[in-house]
This record gives C-alpha cells, structure tokens and sequence, in this order.
C-alpha cells in the first residue's frame, strides 16, 4: 500500500481509468486513504459492498455465459502466473 499512497506524496497521479475502493456498508475508511481520495478527487470514488463474499457473488451472477475467465490449469499455476 506504500507505493500506492506514496505516488500520490510525489506528485504522480496516473490513474487513467481512476481509483474503485471497496468499503464495506457502515464501516469508515483509513485515513490514509480518506487522504487518497482527498488528493485524488474526482478520479477516485468508494463503492459500498455488503461483503466481499456478496461481491463476488454478485460478479459471478454478472459473468454468467461470458466464457471462462481461466483456462484449465492448476490453481497453484493460475495464482504464480497472475502474481508474477
């Protein structure tokens, strides 16, 4: 997260398509990212989410018939490939 916030203490703000930040309903956000959005403005909004669990819940539902997101290949192979 120090990249992230950091970018924004040197000036750099390259967020072409702008900044989502999932909040969960009713809770408050650090204020290390209230300060993000703040230095941000309109290109960062908070998206209010029941759960993490309900999001992808949701998505899935949203994904219907799009094809497969994953080719069939061992997770532990998905997880190394989409981390490095």
């Amino acid at each position: 997260m120090d990249g992230l916030f950091g970018q924004t203490d040197t000036g750099r703000l390259d967020f072409r398509n702008g900044v989502y930040w999932w909040i969960r309903r009713g809770d408050d956000p650090h204020p290390k990212v209230l300060e993000f959005a703040q230095r941000l403005s309109s290109n960062f909004t908070f998206v209010e989410i029941e759960g993490f669990d309900e999001l992808l819940a949701e998505a899935a539902k949203q994904l219907v018939g799009q094809g497969q997101i994953f080719r069939s290949r061992p997770l532990a192979d998905r997880c190394r490939s989409a981390i490095f």
